[in-house]
């Protein structure tokens, strides 16, 4: 599993279509198709074949909380994003990975979790805040 974590001054994600990369990817339902925040972390999130999503949550969780922290931002928000490997998990396993890590956030109380669609083709807009520490890779 990779990951890019990004403290965002604003972000901006539409739907613009479904996905037709991959012959094998079922885009899940879509509930949303805009998703418009501003000071928040992002993460970017590509789940690989062979990921025990069950072990890493707790992992990429705990990874997050920390820019969170570091941050004082305590919005979040979950972005599937497949470009970080060529080595991806089924569609089935990626969505399972996200609802389990929405979850997982969600339940501590604290956080505001927002997740962008799984599955999608997207217009992004993406503004970081310029300080050391904005953004960061991290592979499980």
């Amino acid at each position: 599993m990779r990951s890019l974590l990004f403290h965002c001054q604003k972000f901006n994600a539409s739907l613009t279509g479904l996905s037709t990369r991959g012959v094998d990817v079922v885009p899940e339902e879509i509930s949303k198709s805009n998703f418009d925040h501003s000071e928040c972390i992002v993460a970017f999130i590509t789940v690989e074949e062979g990921d025990d999503i069950v072990k890493i949550t707790p992992r990429i969780a705990k990874e997050i909380e920390k820019f969170c922290a570091d941050t004082k931002e305590y919005k979040i928000i979950l972005a599937p994003f497949a470009h970080l490997s060529n080595k991806l998990a089924s569609f089935k396993i990626g969505i399972s990975f996200f609802e389990l890590l929405e979850n997982t956030l969600k339940d501590k109380k604290i956080y505001e979790v927002d997740r962008v669609h799984f599955g999608s083709d997207k217009d992004l807009l993406i503004h970081l805040f310029g300080h050391p520490g904005n953004a960061r890779y991290r592979q499980f």
